[in-house]
């Protein structure tokens, strides 16, 4: 990743978890703002990995169990699925942050401040993103996405303002014509 020096030119981006005990990190296809954070994700050798950075301090990535440390988390590792994209996503109700991580075939948001109150889940198993372009965010904050069998729409509205863990519309927005 490259980053504005401030005097009208770019540089590479420091810091990225280059090895983590004995795994090696190196060029994430995605990078996200998350919180007081930034995360990477899909690594070379790493499909499934998300690296997320210390809190304020978007290019340090100490691993530790700190507030303000950074982590290392595995989405769902053996399943076949390469992170494809991610969104940040505000739930309206608690006014949350979340992390929505797209896979080919399944979502998964993470949650949380500090590397022990991170939490990853899944959202759903049955549709992904095919690529980070696929997915735009739209009114308010909800996501629109791009899957295999059409496009998708994926929201925190309903009657309490929290995740909403379905698709608007039944399973895609239909066809015309």
């Amino acid at each position: 990743p490259q980053k504005w020096t401030g005097a009208g030119a770019m540089a590479n981006a420091g810091g990225i978890p280059k090895t983590v005990g004995s795994d090696t990190y190196d060029q994430p296809k995605y990078v996200e703002k998350y919180a007081t954070r930034l995360a990477y994700a899909n690594f070379d050798g790493f499909p499934s990995h998300v690296a997320v950075s210390d809190s304020l301090d978007p290019e340090t990535f100490t691993i530790g169990a700190d507030d303000s440390d950074g982590i290392v988390l595995q989405i769902s590792p053996g399943d076949g699925q390469a992170i494809t994209a991610m969104r940040s996503m505000c739930i309206p109700n608690t006014r949350e942050e979340i992390l929505v991580i797209f896979k080919e075939r399944s979502v998964y948001a993470l949650a949380g401040d500090t590397p022990n109150t991170f939490t990853t889940f899944l959202v759903n198993d049955s549709y992904g993103a095919l690529n980070n372009r696929s997915v735009v965010t739209g009114i308010r904050s909800d996501l629109f996405f791009i899957g295999e069998k059409g496009i998708y729409s994926f929201t925190t509205s309903n009657d309490f303002g929290t995740l909403q863990t379905r698709i608007l519309g039944g399973e895609k927005i239909r066809e015309t014509c």
